[in-house]
């Protein structure tokens, strides 16, 4: 999906704008209570440059089917909090687990108890705490972190004075706790990990288009962990992770 309009100049009152604007866009269009039926034909909204948002529609998309299963069968959506620190993470089930999402409402409990036996781990290695989400709370929470999302690369976008439909990358420096563990990447609208590097020298260089995101870890000894921050890149060039445990 590119997000295309006229030439007028993009500046920091419009990110907000904009943001709010495709966010309401994604949401409605895709996270819809009636979920079995086909999403209701909406006009997009016209962006002052062009922009390619299809990884963030793809990601809501994906969680809110999610959602609605996991609410049809009767069992919350998963989450890992900590909660003196105010840290909620949403869980992307097929993303944590590997595994396919159910076309069947009878096969989601059983599912769901693969995910929670993945959870149990991490929070049995961690600070973490296992909660449960309702669908209202769960999708509130996602379009939360997808207005941040968005609002972040509007930012870059405006920032740089750029105005093609590429997503440019950046650089990021991640610095995980240890030497030796593998570091992944999320998108924060849910927690799904993406294999990013691994080092033995405690640092993890690549780059990744602009946008709002989430890294973790694992290893030896170490289940597959998300660090409690976020980080925006730009203007993150070094990640320093605090991975609870």
């Amino acid at each position: 999906m590119t997000a295309r309009g006229g030439k007028v100049p993009f500046g920091p009152e419009a990110v907000e704008q904009e943001a709010e604007r495709w966010t309401t866009y994604f949401f409605d269009s895709y996270v819809s209570k009636d979920w079995l039926d086909p999403a209701p034909t909406l006009p997009a909204p016209q962006l002052t440059v062009p922009i390619d948002l299809d990884d963030i529609r793809d990601d809501v998309e994906r969680f809110g089917w999610q959602v609605y299963l996991l609410d049809e069968a009767k069992v919350p959506t998963p989450a890992l909090s900590i909660p003196d620190k105010g840290v909620l993470i949403p869980i992307d089930v097929a993303g944590v687990t590997k595994t396919h999402v159910p076309t069947r409402i009878r096969d989601v409990d059983k599912w769901y108890q693969v995910a929670n036996a993945t959870l149990e781990a991490v929070t049995d290695s961690s600070a973490y705490s296992l909660y449960a989400l309702n669908a209202s709370d769960a999708v509130a929470l996602a379009r939360t972190q997808t207005r941040a999302l968005l609002a972040s690369r509007f930012a870059t976008l405006a920032l740089l004075g750029w105005g093609t439909e590429k997503i440019p990358s950046f650089p990021i420096r991640v610095h995980p706790t240890r030497a030796g563990l593998r570091v992944h990447y999320s998108s924060p609208i849910s927690w799904n990990p993406l294999y990013f590097g691994w080092s033995d020298t405690a640092i993890v260089t690549g780059s990744l288009r602009a946008g709002r995101y989430r890294f973790g870890v694992d290893g030896p000894n170490q289940s597959m962990t998300p660090d409690a921050s976020l980080f925006d890149i730009p203007p993150t060039e070094d990640a320093y992770l605090m991975v609870p445990t």
